[in-house]
């Protein structure tokens, strides 16, 4: 994963809070988070979000 200063997605919020734990650990911080409809996937409760280097 290297040491990213920008790091977006859009995942499932268990996959988020995983991810947000990592990357919290590597020195980023939540820039968003926004709940998004997953109108291509049919999946509901779809996050999308960024971080940034602290």
């Amino acid at each position: 994963m290297g040491n990213p200063r920008y790091v977006t997605g859009l995942t499932r919020w268990s996959d988020w809070t995983v991810l947000r734990g990592l990357l919290e650990e590597r020195g980023l911080r939540t820039t968003e988070e926004t709940r998004v409809p997953g109108r291509l996937s049919g999946r509901d409760h779809l996050f999308r979000w960024s971080m940034i280097a602290r």
